[in-house]
């Protein structure tokens, strides 16, 4: 009987392994993430907010780790759940015993998308919200369609005028923000290439648009866009494009 029983065993303890193999991944895969938001937006540390993440593979998906998720942060608040309509409950769990009770669902300050190659390298980061002023950079650009003969000039006098700190003329202090140390860590290797203000093409972009050149050993290098909004020089949008 014994016999029998070991090659069943043996396949339970595989499956065991792989199951917490994959776990591992799944969660050193958040923990960069993580890392990546902390060292991007540092001004979300210390905060106690709390963090959803989002599986954006489908139900049917099974044949691995998700390649690609979203982190969704917030602050949960104090709040009687049946007074606050169309809030999932979650995100109404009080943390801060002391914050007053409100009828309000919180908003979402950051959604950060990761996209991972099979390799399991980044190949897309993506972030919206009021952390990177998308609803600011938003109007502007409105605004700036709404007007297809205004000049650059008159583009950028929009932006001064809505308060970006990092308007076409302002590269050098976008320079100094750059997070290097953050592409490091995540990408290897890297060099900055270029760095362009895109005003339209056609329609209204108002973003920096940074090139990194990246080496790592024993592969070819890639280039990496990286976009950043005017506004507090946040980066918005991270990918992987193909070398001309």
């Amino acid at each position: 009987m014994i016999g029998w029983l070991t090659p069943l065993i043996s396949l339970l303890l595989v499956l065991a392994l792989s199951a917490g193999v994959q776990s591992q991944v799944i969660g050193n895969k958040i923990v960069t993430a993580k890392k990546v938001i902390r060292g991007l937006y540092p001004e979300l540390r210390g905060r106690s907010l709390q963090v959803i993440v989002q599986d954006k593979s489908s139900l049917d998906y099974l044949e691995g780790t998700p390649g690609i998720f979203a982190l969704w942060i917030f602050e949960p608040v104090n709040a009687i759940a049946e007074t606050v309509k169309q809030c999932p409950a979650f995100l109404l769990e009080p943390i801060n015993s002391k914050a007053p009770i409100t009828n309000k669902c919180p908003p979402f300050l950051l959604s950060t998308s990761f996209t991972f190659t099979r390799k399991g390298t980044i190949f897309e980061i993506s972030s919206g919200g009021s952390t990177v002023n998308m609803e600011r950079l938003g109007n502007v650009r409105q605004q700036v369609d709404l007007h297809p003969e205004w000049s650059d000039k008159d583009i950028e006098d929009v932006l001064r005028k809505s308060g970006a700190r990092f308007g076409p003329q302002a590269k050098r202090d976008l320079f100094r923000l750059l997070p290097i140390e953050v592409f490091k860590q995540l990408l290897g290797e890297v060099q900055i290439a270029s760095v362009i203000f895109s005003t339209r093409n056609p329609i209204a972009l108002l973003e920096w648009e940074v090139t990194l050149s990246v080496h790592r050993r024993g592969e070819n290098d890639l280039q990496y866009i990286a976009t950043f909004e005017p506004f507090e020089g946040k980066m918005i949008h991270l990918f992987e494009s193909r070398a001309k």
